[in-house]
């Protein structure tokens, strides 16, 4: 799951309750600092929107990594915008 990892840390480091502490504010699985990462990908889509956040309704992604992001504007009308370029694609199969 995607989530903002400054205020994750903050309000665990804040908080009173051992039992709830490090749990990922999504799911509430256990989630310790050493296993969080940094997706790159995640971060893209995000600058991609970013000053934008009031207006978008959703972001589609598809099967070839590819997303598109669909806004409101000020009159409550749907635009969409081609924000991704296609991706490269690489196997992780080890048969050969």
């Amino acid at each position: 799951q995607v989530f903002d990892l400054h205020p994750y840390v903050s309000v665990n480091q804040r908080m009173r309750a051992l039992d709830k502490r490090w749990t990922c504010p999504v799911c509430a699985s256990p989630i310790r600092p050493n296993d969080i990462i940094f997706d790159k990908f995640a971060q893209t889509v995000l600058d991609s929107v970013r000053g934008k956040e009031e207006t978008v309704e959703t972001i589609v992604f598809s099967q070839d990594c590819t997303w598109n992001v669909h806004y409101y504007d000020k009159d409550g009308v749907r635009e969409h915008e081609s924000a991704s370029p296609p991706a490269q694609l690489i196997s992780l199969d080890d048969s050969d």
